[in-house]
């Protein structure tokens, strides 16, 4: 065996996707970056790879080490602002409006759903594609007219 053959050349680099070190025995290991848009973008379950090349101390071989990146479901960031007061009062301002927003790293999922009117336990909302939102209090619901009256 000639000198140099048995042991791989030491090295550290970035890739495409992140950054490995290959030792002289041949282990190695591999950082992806988390930060990098292009694999913050993957959808779950959807894959990429990044290689590095691994090359003997004397020059003379050299192999290929090729990653498989797996993506994986980010969580969306929703935030928003109301319209006005978010306090609704019975017989005075019985609703309260905002919009909301969305912000989701993966492909194609910065969106909302569109919500039918829904009922909430003293009133009712709805929640548009578009992020707006209403809340309606329910004046007839016997608990918020309780609690009108005995603020009286």
């Amino acid at each position: 065996m000639d000198d140099g053959e048995s042991e791989f050349a030491a090295d550290a680099d970035t890739t495409s996707y992140g950054s490995y070190t290959l030792a002289t025995d041949g282990s190695w290991t591999y950082t992806l970056d988390n930060a990098n848009g292009t694999v913050q973008a993957l959808s779950a379950g959807e894959t990429m790879t990044d290689s590095f090349v691994a090359v003997s101390e004397d020059g003379t071989a050299s192999a290929t080490v090729t990653i498989t990146i797996t993506g994986t479901n980010d969580v969306p960031v929703i935030s928003g602002e109301a319209t006005g007061d978010r306090d609704v009062q019975e017989d005075v301002d019985a609703s309260a409006s905002g919009t909301l927003t969305i912000a989701d790293v993966d492909d194609g999922e910065s969106e909302f759903t569109a919500q039918p009117a829904g009922s909430a336990t003293y009133g009712s909302y709805v929640l548009n594609a578009d992020g707006t939102w209403t809340y309606t209090l329910d004046d007839t619901n016997g608990t918020v007219r309780r609690s009108r009256r005995a603020r009286r």
